[in-house]
C-alpha cells in the first residue's frame, strides 16, 4: 500500500513539484502518488466578472505516497 509523506518544496512551486512526481511515476512505472490540496476563493473586480482562484492549502508542501 505505501505510506504518505510530507515533502517540502520551494515556495510557490507546489504544482511543479507534484507534476514532477507524477512524471517520474509514469516514466519509471512506480506507484508514486502526489496530492496537492487546494482551497478556492472568488476574486471580484470592478471591470471584470468574478473569477475563482485556486491556491495551495499548505504553501511549500505536498503529500507524496511511496510504495
Amino acid at each position: 500500500m505505501g505510506h504518505w509523506y510530507i515533502v517540502q518544496t520551494n515556495p510557490q512551486q507546489e504544482r511543479k513539484a507534484a507534476g514532477e512526481v507524477r512524471r517520474l511515476a509514469l516514466e519509471h512505472g512506480g506507484d508514486f502518488r502526489a496530492y496537492l490540496p487546494k482551497w478556492s476563493r472568488v476574486v471580484y473586480s470592478r471591470k471584470a466578472e468574478p473569477k475563482v482562484k485556486f491556491r495551495p492549502l499548505y504553501v511549500g508542501y505536498i503529500f507524496v505516497r511511496f510504495p
